[in-house]
């Protein structure tokens, strides 16, 4: 009789709810970068909650200070994306976050975390000038010749003189052609590129052009062919995206050309690559 009062006084206590049986909760990336999204630096992740029971409710998203920024509903998916954005859909401080998983009250054992960085894409210019006398391979056809310097006396000139030798008019016997390269800073992403020439026809052929293009590393071959005019001055290259460009040595790479009797007389080069850079926030 005592133990049956002191059973109402005391009362039963009741059985503590389970947590759920999470086995894993996955991030497909372990950083994201919210203001930068690309595909190396995506901007968003997809969290995946694996538990052996189907009562995981809730999933929630804790600062360093194990406090909530975000709160999913799971109760139809055990996935959700996440792009770095709390519950008013401001952007979080950089750091690492917990992921957490409920069935209602109860917090899984097993977490996952992800992390968000801030940084961003900065802009920059890369500009320098070359002479052609630095190139990196030429080739003179049979009937041309290459002259140093040009017959304009510029320092570190190249003549260009198609069919000084012989009048045959085929590219192999006229050509008269110098590679290029140039190295370029690192970069997260090249934007684009342009090689401009300083020069002009020979006094000789005042009509003559010459011309200029790329090499395309991925498509091995050459590409954005542009002219030069026979005035003396710069004559821009073609802007052309930088990313098949520049190889994965950092080299960019142009050839220089004159055939079919021009010729053209070459001061300098000069190259501009716009690239951007991860900032350091």
């Amino acid at each position: 009789m005592v133990a049956a009062v002191l059973a109402t006084l005391v009362g039963v206590v009741p059985a503590q709810a389970a947590p759920p049986d999470v086995t894993a909760i996955t991030s497909s990336n372990a950083t994201i970068y919210p203001n930068i999204r690309t595909a190396k630096r995506p901007g968003t992740t997809t969290i995946t909650v694996v538990s052996n029971t189907d009562d995981v409710s809730s999933l929630e998203i804790r600062d360093a200070a194990d406090t909530p920024v975000r709160t999913f509903d799971l109760s139809e998916s055990d996935t959700v994306a996440w792009g770095g954005r709390d519950t008013a859909g401001n952007l979080v401080p950089a750091g690492t976050y917990t992921l957490v998983a409920f069935n209602g009250t109860e917090a899984a054992t097993v977490t996952g975390t992800v992390t968000v960085s801030l940084q961003r894409l900065v802009r920059k210019t890369y500009t320098v000038r070359v002479l052609p006398t630095s190139q990196y391979w030429k080739y003179v056809g049979k009937c041309s010749t290459l002259r140093k310097p040009s017959r304009r006396g510029w320092a570190g000139s190249y003549g260009y003189y198609a069919n000084t030798r012989c009048a045959t008019q085929t590219w192999d016997a006229s050509a008269v052609i110098t590679v290029h390269l140039v190295r370029v800073p690192r970069a997260e992403r090249y934007v684009d590129a342009r090689v401009d020439t300083y020069g002009g026809a020979a006094k000789a052929k005042p009509r003559s052009r010459g011309g200029i293009e790329y090499w395309n590393e991925p498509g091995q071959k050459w590409t954005a062919f542009r002219y030069t005019a026979s005035n003396v001055g710069w004559h821009n290259g073609a802007t052309a995206g930088a990313a098949g460009l520049v190889d994965g040595e950092r080299y960019l790479a142009w050839r220089y050309m004159a055939a079919y009797k021009s010729q053209y007389d070459v001061a300098k080069f000069r190259i501009t690559v716009h690239y951007d850079v991860l900032s350091a926030s």
